[in-house]
């Protein structure tokens, strides 16, 4: 995916698109993950409101937890997809694959705090044909990954696969995406 600072930015003297009006406010949030549909027509930003308010940088919460879409062709945002996942959004990744409903398929793993403790749930995000809804959304895990420290999760290029590595003492996690619902291996 290759995005820059003009596909998202008005131009100098050009009137913004009538959606600006609606969807306007999006252009100063604070989001944590960024993925292309796979028609490469929108761009799906993962928005968490906590840290958005949290980042200092961008006022208040802009709206509710979920996926913002900016349309490519019209450079605006023009719709929000609220998602609702057990814990806090953290990062999205796309499937190369689309949805059954032909729209983008995602991988978003979200992240909750007990005890001290992190705990990570993966769920496999499918969106409508027209991209503009959520037509499913399941956990991928049987249960979630604990882990006890910092720790950065991504997802491998060349196979449809999650690598978590985590502290303490760099622990490696990985699952592949091929079947409705994985263990750990």
């Amino acid at each position: 995916m290759q995005v820059n600072t003009e596909d998202i930015t008005v131009s100098w003297g050009q009137q913004p698109h009538a959606l600006d009006s609606t969807y306007g406010k999006w252009r100063t949030a604070v989001f944590q993950d960024v993925q292309e549909s796979i028609d490469m027509s929108k761009l799906y930003f993962l928005y968490d409101p906590i840290a958005d308010e949290l980042s200092g940088t961008s006022g208040t919460r802009k709206g509710y937890p979920g996926l913002v879409i900016f349309d490519v062709g019209f450079r605006c945002f023009a719709g929000e997809i609220p998602l609702h996942a057990q814990g806090t959004m953290k990062f999205l990744f796309s499937l190369k694959c689309p949805s059954p409903q032909g729209g983008s398929a995602f991988v978003l793993v979200t992240e909750e705090q007990i005890y001290g403790q992190i705990r990570l749930h993966v769920f496999r995000l499918d969106l409508s044909g027209d991209g503009l809804s959520v037509t499913n959304c399941r956990a991928l895990l049987h249960q979630p990954l604990t882990i006890g420290g910092e720790y950065i999760a991504s997802m491998r290029e060349d196979v449809p696969e999650v690598v978590v590595m985590a502290n303490p003492g760099l622990q490696v996690n990985s699952f592949r995406l091929v079947i409705d619902v994985m263990s750990l291996d």
